[in-house]
């Protein structure tokens, strides 16, 4: 990694106020969920083969002979034919998972960012007129592993900074654990980016709505672990030394009496 000078660019440490926004996000999480499914019923996904149901034919070449890709594209592209993919789905194992190692607010949080993530990029998928084949289904699911993954990072660090500073307000707490992490949330999601770029470009008409679904999901759940997540986590608080501790503690007290 030393030898990309781009990571110099980023900086070691940041102090990002993400919680003052949180508001703000959120709300526009929940317009673009709203108008992701409605766009889901109409005008709907554009369904490939795999899902309207159709004929495959497999083609195969004399010994000696090589095969031209792009030849046999253009001659079978009015057939629609599309790509199979085989993925094995995990996602309630997954919550499970979150549900276990974490207190109950952080399951609630990890699935409300899961499905706002999957929900956005059905969303992009209906805009873009994307081809719904079994490819987009397996970066459907990718981008769930990827939601999933980057929502524990986050939260493993939250926990530990709630053990860590057990008076610092809940709000802050937030804060620094997702600038803690920020670093290697933007150094995974760039690199991934990359590749997927190059599929998207190089890959072919079979690769590229794969591939631009999938970057569109790195996105999103980078931004739902923030401000998805997170702040609900805030809204409902965390118990530390056997007390609730909200997003805006108020100490409420009576006068000693003499």
């Amino acid at each position: 990694m030393r030898g990309w000078p781009l990571i110099k660019l980023l900086p070691v440490k940041t102090d990002l106020k993400f919680v003052k926004f949180s508001k703000a996000f959120g709300a526009l999480s929940v317009v673009l969920v709203i108008a992701s499914l409605i766009g889901v019923f109409y005008p709907g996904l554009n369904m490939g083969i795999d899902f309207r149901g159709g004929a495959s034919m497999e083609v195969s070449k004399p010994a000696g002979q090589t095969l031209a890709l792009d030849e046999l594209r253009g001659a079978v592209a009015e057939l629609g034919l599309g790509d199979v993919g085989v993925q094995g789905l995990a996602v309630v194992l997954m919550f499970a998972y979150i549900w276990f190692r974490f207190e109950p607010q952080f399951g609630f949080g990890a699935i409300a960012g899961l499905m706002h993530d999957v929900i956005l990029v059905f969303g992009l998928i209906v805009i873009m007129r994307l081809e719904f084949s079994l490819n987009m289904v397996a970066a459907i699911l990718t981008v769930i592993g990827y939601s999933m993954n980057d929502t524990v990072v986050v939260f493993d660090r939250l926990r530990e900074n709630l053990r860590k500073y057990k008076t610092m307000p809940l709000r802050e707490v937030i804060d620094l654990s997702i600038n803690e992490t920020l670093s290697r949330t933007i150094i995974t999601g760039i690199t991934a980016i990359m590749v997927l770029a190059a599929l998207a470009y190089f890959g072919g008409e079979a690769l590229f709505g794969f591939s631009i679904a999938l970057m569109a999901g790195i996105i999103i759940g980078t931004y739902s672990s923030i401000y998805v997540g997170a702040p609900i986590i805030l809204l409902w608080g965390v118990k530390r030394g056997g007390a609730a501790d909200d997003a805006s503690p108020i100490k409420l007290g009576m006068a000693s009496r003499p």
